[in-house]
């Protein structure tokens, strides 16, 4: 999609068409997609944790999810790139239960889909997949022949934005047709991607982990993303599950902790060469972080089980806090700034005043 020139990722404007197609055009029907995605990612957190490790550790990382300041404003903000931190977790999850033909394949189509929930997805989606593979492959828990498999709906739903690419790097001419369009965009941001850009990206990329960026709509400076108390259990977390990896790696025994730590790992590095980092183009790091961070925590109640409704009760009165800010603070004093309704009321002026033919509204 065009937009305002620089294009837009097309699986939140299919999905928002739907709930608009539903519920009529309106806030709640064009924020709708990304609670319900958003919702069906915690579910999905849930039961990848307890299969693959134990339910007390899944009811730690869903509990933290459902209160991180970062998660709940985007589950309540219609940013179409903010999808791409649930389709990563859903289509990683269903990887890893894939079993037989058709689970490789299901799982290569939902990746497939993933590519659509953010540009920057062009970037994170393949080191993140050859990192799965290879570390799936030295444990072997899959097959040549099941990547294969795998790769077939991938590549075929990446051909349009391969295409995509070709048309604004002028190497073809736009196309148009009933299936599909690649539409040559008025502004081209393929440049903000460069090797200059990882330097400068160090220090950027560790605030935007854990603390803010210039935009309120993704984190408040006074909670940050994901509260600052969780830095502590962060490194904790890291450490364990590094020293985990290094041990599981040479026995060739499988671990979920691996898998989290390749896709924190793989939007990490491909963040790095990403110009004007903010929490919105890093989105997809925060579930594996909230996952490491669970690590921390239930490895520190496992060794100071006192500490434990300690920690919880902080969480907690984070929570209340950050709630009363978010609502009777924020949501009072930006509700006309941040959140106005001037397009919804513009378009329904336009309908209200004008009859357009079915052709008529396709073409504008």
């Amino acid at each position: 999609m065009i937009n305002y020139g620089g294009g837009q990722s097309a699986l939140y404007t299919y999905l928002a068409s739907a709930t608009i197609k539903l519920f009529g055009l309106n806030l709640f029907a064009v924020r709708l997609p990304a609670l319900i995605l958003s919702s069906i990612s915690m579910i999905i957190f849930y039961f990848m944790v307890k299969d693959f490790k134990n339910k007390k550790l899944a009811m730690l990382a869903v509990f933290l999810i459902a209160i991180a300041p970062w998660h709940f404003m985007q589950s309540r903000w219609g940013l179409d790139c903010n999808l791409m931190s649930s389709m990563v977790l859903i289509s990683t999850y269903l990887l890893l239960k894939a079993k037989g033909k058709i689970g490789y394949v299901i799982s290569g189509f939902f990746f497939g889909l993933t590519l659509y929930s953010y540009a920057l997805s062009y970037i994170i989606i393949p080191i993140m997949l050859i990192g799965l593979f290879i570390y799936l492959l030295w444990i072997r828990k899959i097959k040549i022949r099941y990547i294969i498999l795998f790769a077939i709906p991938f590549v075929i739903l990446a051909v349009p934005l391969i295409l995509n690419l070709l048309v604004n790097q002028g190497l073809i001419s736009p196309i148009s047709n009933e299936i599909f369009s690649t539409p040559k965009l008025l502004i081209y941001r393929g440049a903000e991607i460069s090797f200059s850009n990882v330097l400068k990206n160090i220090f950027p990329i560790f605030k935007c982990m854990f603390g803010y960026d210039s935009n309120d709509c993704n984190a408040f400076p006074i909670f940050g993303t994901l509260y600052y108390i969780s830095i502590p259990f962060f490194v904790i977390g890291i450490i364990k599950i590094v020293k985990e990896m290094i041990l599981n790696i040479s026995k060739k025994e499988y671990q979920l902790d691996t898998i989290f730590l390749i896709l924190f790992s793989s939007v990490f590095i491909g963040m790095l060469f990403v110009d004007g980092l903010g929490i919105n183009k890093i989105n997809a790091i925060y579930i594996p972080m909230i996952y490491i961070i669970a690590i921390g925590i239930y490895e520190t109640i496992k060794r100071y089980k006192f500490i434990s409704v300690f920690i919880i009760g902080i969480y907690l009165l984070m929570f209340a806090l950050f709630q009363y800010y978010y609502f009777a603070v924020y949501g009072s004093e930006n509700l006309n700034i941040s959140f106005n309704q001037d397009i919804m009321e513009t378009v329904q002026y336009v309908e209200s005043k004008f009859e357009f033919s079915e052709e008529e509204y396709r073409f504008y």
